[in-house]
């Protein structure tokens, strides 16, 4: 993560934008058809299938274990963003005191039309309701007393529930067993490293589109001339036409990671190939008033350079490690970008910032995080 004036030398991979998120774990309980009416919010979640009875007075957290178990656990999705993507899931608890044989633990997800309120729950309520098929099924070996062993799964169903829980704000996930008694850790347990999680890698980028805030052109051919309006904006290499434009950063948060920065122009017409440059201007300018004889000057060093053919309609999008440097350094100052578009060959007329079609004037998309 960059600090307060460090500035990157080039443009970042958009996978910066992919970060990992730890879902805050909600309610995680269990019930059982041995106390139908009932809601269990214990130091340990539990597993178990009919006719198994198992008395763990002993254990750790003692408890006499008969009927079907099944644990459910609900995590709080809502703080993602609504852009966001979620790329991976991966499931983690911490089984303990499994003393039988081991087993197969299955993981499902409760279909339901609203979120299940598991602080009320109980054995009616929850075999009442419906599951999709199984999400997982994870098997555990028998475990020494003291021992805990860490249980995970990850998968591309998962991803999927996931996705569909972010809509929600919440996934619930339930673990139940035909033949396995088994007890996890649960958010309840004082070491909070032993605590279910549920572990998502989400990918959430913003764009931002500002269109020119002010734009102006002037001309050799006429070194005193103000042009008034800016519908079109040329760019002339005979004829010493050159464009300014400025934007600012409305819109993008004082926070944010600028990731990547794009100028769009839309050419109107082309006459011969033109190359074009884009550099950053040094002075202030006001449209209305600069003309040639007082035009601002430029760093003449190039931020990208453009290649348009006799003719071209084709849409010119400038994005260069160079423009992006110089974007993220007036934006870490609070300052506008002001930038000069020249020819260096040819003659081409743009859709200016004053364009009847707003979909066509000069934009800066500012992609951040």
């Amino acid at each position: 993560m960059l600090r307060s004036g460090e500035l990157p030398l080039c443009r970042l991979a958009i996978e910066t934008c992919t970060y990992d998120y730890e879902a805050p774990l909600l309610h995680d309980v269990f019930v059982t058809n041995d106390a139908p009416d009932q809601n269990f919010n214990r130091e340990f979640l539990t597993a178990n299938p009919s006719g198994y009875v198992f008395d763990f007075s002993s254990g750790l957290y003692p408890f006499v274990q008969r009927g079907i178990h099944r644990s459910l656990l609900q995590f709080d999705l809502s703080a993602l963003p609504s852009n966001a993507t979620i790329h991976d899931a991966a499931f983690y608890f911490y089984a303990f005191d499994n003393v039988r044989d081991g087993g197969v633990v299955d993981v499902q997800l409760p279909y339901t039309e609203s979120p299940l309120d598991l602080a009320s729950i109980t054995w009616l309520d929850a075999r009442s309701e419906s599951y999709y098929p199984l999400l997982n099924s994870v098997s555990l070996d028998a475990t020494s007393p003291g021992e805990v062993v860490e249980t995970a799964f990850s998968s591309s169903r998962l991803n999927m529930v996931a996705a569909e829980g972010k809509e929600r704000g919440e996934l619930t996930l339930t673990l139940s067993s035909l033949n396995a008694t088994a007890r996890f850790f649960s958010s309840e347990h004082p070491e909070q490293a032993y605590h279910p999680r549920l572990e998502l890698q989400v990918q959430a980028c913003f764009e931002r589109v500002n269109p020119a805030q002010k734009s102006a052109m002037v001309s050799a051919f006429f070194s005193d001339r103000v042009f008034e309006e800016s519908v079109e904006l040329f760019a002339n290499s005979l004829g010493g036409d050159e464009f300014y434009l400025r934007f600012d950063f409305s819109g993008v948060p004082a926070n944010a990671q600028i990731v990547d920065v794009r100028l769009t122009l839309h050419p109107r017409s082309v006459w011969e190939e033109s190359n074009l440059m884009l550099d950053a201007l040094t002075e202030p300018w006001e449209p209305g008033v600069v003309t040639y004889n007082t035009r601002p000057a430029s760093t003449g060093v190039p931020l990208d350079t453009a290649t348009l053919a006799n003719g071209s309609r084709e849409v010119v999008e400038m994005e260069s490690d160079a423009l992006f440097a110089h974007v993220l350094e007036r934006y870490e100052a609070g300052q506008t970008v002001d930038l000069r578009v020249s020819a260096l060959l040819g003659d081409t007329a743009f859709h200016g910032s004053e364009a009847l079609n707003t979909a066509l004037r000069p934009r800066l998309t500012v992609v951040y995080e």
